[in-house]
């Protein structure tokens, strides 16, 4: 088994999510250094989930595969899937995954949402996270901001 585990969504709705680990308490969740870069809410509640620190790598736009607009590859650091872990256990979104969503930040501001799903949470898989934007200057934004 890798020592990295990643986050893959193929677009809305449409990941795959490695995890691993349990806490209950959304005041002990710590995230590391750098900026929010997702935050997982339930409507009611928001948990900072995943830092820019927490992204391991970041790739090359894409904007050749198949979704509504072009992706940024990203690869969190374990740490960034076990405190993305962390914060959804923290809402109790795996026991209630369609009243989730994750919120993708760039400089503070929310670029992107998406839904947790049910099929999201109930799969166990390495891969990568294909963050979707809606243009060409967002991914680009959100890549530069990841790569600092």
């Amino acid at each position: 088994m890798s020592s990295r585990r990643t986050l893959l969504a193929a677009g809305c709705g449409l990941a795959t999510l490695a995890v691993a680990g349990c806490l209950s308490d959304a005041s002990a969740i710590e995230t590391g250094d750098g900026e929010p870069f997702i935050i997982v809410t339930d409507g009611s509640t928001e948990v900072d989930a995943v830092t820019t620190g927490q992204v391991d790598s970041v790739g090359e736009i894409n904007e050749a595969v198949p979704q509504d607009g072009p992706v940024v590859p990203i690869t969190l650091a374990d740490s960034g899937i076990d405190s993305l872990q962390n914060a959804l256990e923290a809402i109790d979104g795996f026991s209630s995954p369609d009243s989730v969503e994750l919120q993708i930040l760039v400089d503070g501001e929310k670029l992107n949402s998406i839904g947790l799903s049910s099929g999201l949470a109930d799969t166990i898989e390495a891969g990568e996270w294909n963050v979707v934007t809606d243009s060409r200057e967002e991914a680009e934004r959100l890549r530069d901001a990841l790569q600092q």
